[in-house]
């Protein structure tokens, strides 16, 4: 059974749990986006775990006691939240932690008053990344639609210095019905 909680205020000084995160999120993403990035590239840092989860931002997954992984959902505006941060621990892969934290955060955003939710997903420039293409294939089953693409390398220019290979962000949506 996966619990799946939005975390609190007090949960940003906890070392253990921010450390946990950093390594479910750091090995999920390196995992998801292997060869986009050059080596020793890290997602996310403690010290923005630590702001996201004090900005009440963060969800974490448990099951058997355990972090198992986490979403990010914020507001970009009246309308729309932003799910972000999707990480599932490479042990619990395919084991259903990632749709209950996509409903999680579904519910989260509609209880804030939103209507739709949106994501972005990596993709290279060229060609295709096998791990990509199955994100690309469950979000669309999860009921969201591209709507837009833009170059990383203009969208953020700071940490696309570290990409091995020039890539794109794809926006997706979907109604939150």
């Amino acid at each position: 059974m996966v619990a799946v909680a939005l975390l609190d205020g007090a949960a940003a000084a906890d070392a253990g749990l921010v450390a946990t995160l950093r390594d479910v999120v750091n090995e999920a993403y390196a995992r998801g986006e292997a060869a986009l990035w050059r080596a020793g590239a890290q997602r996310i840092s403690d010290d923005d775990l630590r702001t996201l989860i004090a900005s009440g931002q963060l969800a974490a997954a448990r099951a058997d006691g355990r972090v198992v992984g986490c979403v990010r959902v914020t507001s970009l505006d009246a309308r729309t939240a932003e799910l972000g941060l999707l990480a599932v621990a490479g042990e619990r892969a395919g084991s259903g932690v990632g749709r209950a934290l996509m409903a999680f955060a579904h519910d989260l955003a509609r209880e804030r008053g939103h209507t739709a939710m949106r994501l972005t997903l990596l993709v290279p420039h060229e060609g295709t990344h096998p791990y990509k293409v199955r994100l690309d294939e469950w979000y669309r089953r999860q009921g969201y639609q591209a709507i837009a693409r833009a170059d990383f390398a203009v969208t953020h220019p700071e940490p696309a210095a570290f990409l091995a290979v020039a890539s794109d962000l794809v926006t997706f949506e979907r109604a939150l019905d």
